[in-house]
């Protein structure tokens, strides 16, 4: 998996060495940055992602971590197919449903607020409509994924991998990370 640890006996220093590598593409512009946070009893160094409040990958004053993605299949489209002629509906094999809407503001910097309709289904939330391309009648995809599940509950282990003062509270943290997929030392 392209991680590793030195035990702080085997290395020069006397401090154990972690190395990782997450197995993703590079890209422009990068998915990652690197930040150092010092609190007044804390600290931490890593990358995070654009949006992201906490290290996703790095270390704290007590503990380090690698992740590496395991290209595991976790994501699904389903064509959803438009009840014709009736706005709002969609086909299920059970017979029509209505599509759940739900309405976003999306803060823009220096310009006004964006304002978009977000449909979902049984699946999913539906993606295409980011096309604003489609016909009335179209089918739409409706995106399935373990990190949408409801009891997905990522965000408070990677907290909990961000506060954790020792390996026992690190691996407790673990216990809540779902998804994606990832193989992690620390």
């Amino acid at each position: 998996s392209n991680n590793w640890v030195i035990g702080p006996k085997k290395s020069q220093s006397g401090a154990p060495i972690l190395a990782n590598d997450p197995h993703l593409s590079l890209g422009a512009p990068a998915i990652w940055y690197l930040v150092h946070v010092v609190t007044p009893d804390r600290q931490w160094v890593g990358g995070t992602s654009p949006g992201m409040p906490l290290i996703v990958i790095g270390a704290s004053d007590r503990v380090a971590w690698g992740l590496t993605t395991t290209s595991g299949d976790t994501e699904d489209l389903f064509e959803e197919r438009p009840v014709e002629g009736q706005t709002g509906l969609y086909q299920t094999p059970e017979g029509s449903a209505p599509f759940e809407t739900r309405n976003e503001t999306i803060k823009v910097k220096g310009g006004p607020d964006v304002a978009i309709a977000v449909r979902g289904t049984r699946h999913g939330p539906v993606v295409s409509d980011l096309d604003g391309d489609r016909k009335a009648g179209d089918p739409v995809f409706a995106l399935s994924a373990a990190f949408l599940l409801p009891d997905d509950r990522t965000a408070d282990a990677l907290f909990g991998m961000n506060m954790a003062r020792s390996a026992d509270e690190f691996r407790a943290a673990l216990a809540d990370f779902h998804a994606p997929q990832q193989n992690v030392v620390f």
